[in-house]
């Protein structure tokens, strides 16, 4: 996770005050602008910024900047209280000028690495921060941004050595433990990033960074249990700590409990792309489609969608967007949601079986059947499949469908009739009838399956079991005209 400089900490009022009135004294000798009072501009900005009020430190920090533009102090200000509105391209030319007056300034290539992290310019932030750390080599929070930037770029052994770098030199304070907990954490190395963790923990063991690092480390290392209290001892977690916990949980297969942390108020609305995606797939997991489509609009409406992620990675959220259009029978949308996906990745397999499908009904059972051939087992696709093929009279599915999704189908009694129905559209009496059989059984009381099921018995050659189906169809529902009508022609058939 990305921190913003401690600034304030670094700089405080105390601390700063009298340097900047006696150099003000000889700035107003020289002919500064009399019409600011730069002290008590400078003392005011740092007290709103201090509680929060960043656009009200803005103003008072720019009009110290322009009353003395030659004192870096006012612009590193400046550019820190941007950097908490998150006024990333205005913090660009403050902290230009700052490096300009002040070459080794660590805090202002520490802050415009994290601008050039924030407006999705990595190798130029790795370079700020890289040179920020060797001005300060003993920041911690400095070589945090660097190791959370390189593992962002998949840099894994650059990050690990910043912190190895540490640890060899007998330095092992509570942050390089996070550090190095976070970099094992990203190696997939939970056992080790956990013990890490733990002794990151032991100065302070109600520290919440820490605590929300150790709690889903519990989980990835199969803890569960203690993974869950360790979180829920954190009086108010960051949204980040909400989303790092919601995709360990993810990964641990509790899509759920997921789900439900970032749901949470306070939480959904504030969330990341990352956080989206998370919440995305474990939407996808528990097959809620509806609110799915809707938190996939909100990710690839997010500003760091296309600032931030590569392109292979945005295309399987466009591709999904096709696939929930396509299942709702908006054919346009679903073409268009793909064009898109095939635009940032060629090979994007969801896309390219839409794009070739068509729109309509039609293709769609084609997408999605071909989807169940090649091993899917998402019941949603399943029931669209079954339910709509059946519906659709022109629809004749791949023989090996049939044996493919009976062979994990719930007692769902619904979807093994039109299972069955399916079956016996192409032809394949023998698994049709203990499909039907099944389906029978879920829904005792479903005449037009009893029905079917006397239809496969028949086809199949087993005459008496067809004319009791029949039967037992025509006293379960006296309306069904198609019972009665098999019945009395079976009967027919065998009187003659």
């Amino acid at each position: 996770m990305i921190r913003i400089m401690g600034i304030c900490g670094a700089h405080n009022n105390r601390g700063s005050r009298p340097w900047v009135l006696v150099l003000w004294a000889v700035l107003s000798a020289a002919g500064a602008s009399a019409q600011v009072d730069v002290p008590e501009a400078f003392r005011q900005g740092t007290e709103a910024y201090g509680a929060g009020q960043y656009a009200a430190a803005v103003e008072r920090f720019s009009a110290c900047r322009e009353a003395a533009p030659a004192v870096p102090e006012y612009g590193l200000w400046h550019s820190a209280a941007l950097l908490r509105l998150g006024a990333y391209r205005e913090a660009l030319p403050v902290l230009s000028a700052v490096i300009q007056l002040s070459p080794d300034s660590a805090d202002a290539h520490a802050n415009l690495g994290l601008v050039w992290h924030q407006l999705g310019s990595p190798e130029a932030a790795i370079t700020e921060l890289r040179a920020a750390l060797d001005l300060a080599p003993d920041s911690d929070v400095t070589r945090a941004n660097l190791a959370a930037v390189l593992l962002g770029q998949g840099r894994l052994d650059e990050a690990e050595a910043l912190w190895r770098e540490r640890l060899d030199a007998g330095l092992a304070t509570a942050s390089v433990h996070r550090g190095m907990a976070l970099a094992l954490e990203r190696r997939g190395q939970y056992e080790a990033a956990l013990a890490e963790a733990l002794l990151a923990l032991e100065p302070n063991p109600a520290d919440p960074e820490t605590v929300a690092i150790a709690s889903r480390l519990h989980l990835r290392a199969g803890d569960a249990r203690t993974g869950m209290a360790q979180m829920g001892s954190i009086a108010q977690p960051t949204v980040a700590q909400v989303e790092a916990f919601a995709a360990a949980l993810l990964a641990s297969g509790a899509s759920m409990d997921a789900v439900a942390h970032l749901e949470q108020p306070g939480v959904r609305e504030n969330l990341t792309a990352s956080g989206l995606a998370t919440l995305a797939e474990g939407l996808r997991q528990e097959q809620r489609w509806e609110s799915l489509q809707g938190v996939l609009m909100a990710l690839v409406a997010h500003d760091d969608f296309e600032r931030r992620w590569w392109p292979q990675s945005r295309a399987p959220a466009l591709a999904t967007l096709g696939w929930l259009s396509m299942r709702a029978g908006d054919g346009a949308a679903a073409s268009d949601w793909a064009q898109q996906a095939l635009a940032l990745d060629p090979e994007q397999s969801l896309a390219k079986r839409i794009a070739q499908g068509g729109s309509g009904v039609r293709a769609a059972l084609a997408t999605f059947e071909a989807e169940l051939l090649a091993g899917s087992q998402d019941l949603t696709t399943a029931r669209y499949v079954l339910l709509q093929g059946v519906r659709f009279p022109e629809y004749r599915p791949t023989p090996a469908l049939i044996g493919t999704v009976y062979g994990w189908l719930p007692d769902d009694g619904a979807l093994l009739h039109a299972l069955g129905v399916l079956a016996l559209r192409v032809g394949d009496h023998g698994q049709a009838a203990p499909i039907l059989e099944r389906a029978a059984e879920m829904s005792p009381e479903d005449a037009a399956a009893t029905n079917n099921l006397g239809a496969a018995y028949e086809l199949d050659g087993r005459m008496d079991e067809a004319l009791a189906a029949y039967a037992l169809a025509v006293r379960l529902n006296p309306d069904l005209v198609e019972a009665a009508a098999n019945l009395d022609r079976l009967r027919g058939e065998g009187d003659g």
